[in-house]
């Protein structure tokens, strides 16, 4: 019958310490959870802070999302022109990149798809095409704004 108890309690006690470790996973596996990725590019925060950019590079995204604002705030501004400038504006981001590590790599899952948008709207042929792909490059920046400091 001793051992009988034993066994039970030894039994409770690892049962409780299991559930109490997988809590302990489960707090810490949502401190990286997403905050808004509307574009699902499966970036996540840097338990729970934002990751960094390096001062040789935020010049240029701060640029290219002015170039869009001033854009969308003139009617007769050519999409064309907004594409090349951008375009300009992510080759300067590119050859200024000296980040390393973690950050880079976060960086590239939004920079990758980003650049994918720009290229996009270089090819639009109808100022239609281009309105979707610059909605696109808009929550790209806020996606940028959410994850990146």
């Amino acid at each position: 019958m001793t051992t009988y108890k034993t066994f039970l309690v030894t039994g409770l006690l690892l049962s409780i310490l299991a559930c109490n470790n997988a809590e302990t996973k489960k707090a810490t596996s949502t401190q990286n959870v997403s905050v808004t990725d509307s574009l699902n590019l499966g970036i996540e925060l840097n338990a729970g802070q934002k990751w960094k950019v390096n001062e040789q590079m935020r010049p240029f995204i701060i640029t290219s999302e002015q170039l869009l604002i001033d854009f969308q705030k003139d009617a007769n501004g050519d999409y064309k022109i907004l594409a090349t400038e951008l375009k300009e504006n992510n080759n300067k981001l590119i050859a200024s990149c000296t980040m390393k590590g973690e950050s880079h790599d976060a960086l590239h899952l939004w920079l990758h798809p980003h650049l994918e948008l720009v290229s996009e709207l270089q090819k639009s042929s109808t100022s239609e095409d281009a309105v979707v792909i610059i909605d696109k490059l808009n929550r790209s920046f806020q996606t940028f704004g959410n994850y990146f400091q």
